[in-house]
């Protein structure tokens, strides 16, 4: 399986980049110019095997093609999550993961086209690994 790794809010690029080194093609997007200027500094200290794999942009997460996305990784304030969700639930494909704190992108009670693969303590917090599951 070829897996398409996104960071939503990527800030210094480590998720991105252990996502790479796993193998991943991966793609951070992050709107402060400086933070992507440090994700690329480290990224350039990669070999190129795996420097090749990983690309950081400046942009607008709701603005960001998530149609090839296999895994998303979303690390934000409540507010962003809210937005971004019909995005998720419009591009993501069928089974594609999504990482986030808690419920954030799945309140209580909202369950259609999602399931809950995992809920993983994290210091003050639990992550959820949901799966988008599409109807047919």
């Amino acid at each position: 399986e070829d897996s398409v790794f996104f960071d939503l809010g990527s800030g210094d690029g480590r998720v991105v980049i252990a996502a790479g080194l796993a193998g991943a093609r991966a793609y951070g997007v992050e709107m402060d110019s400086t933070l992507v200027g440090v994700a690329n500094q480290q990224r350039r200290r990669l070999p190129a095997v795996v420097r090749d794999r990983i690309h950081f942009s400046q942009g607008d997460m709701f603005q960001t093609d998530l149609s090839r996305a296999t895994h998303v990784s979303i690390y934000l304030i409540q507010r962003y999550c809210d937005q971004l969700r019909p995005i998720l639930e419009t591009q993501l494909p069928d089974q594609a993961l999504v990482a986030c704190i808690g419920d954030s992108i799945v309140p209580p009670g909202v369950h259609a086209g999602w399931k809950l693969e995992a809920s993983v303590p994290s210091f003050d917090f639990e992550i959820s690994i949901l799966r988008r599951l599409r109807e047919s």
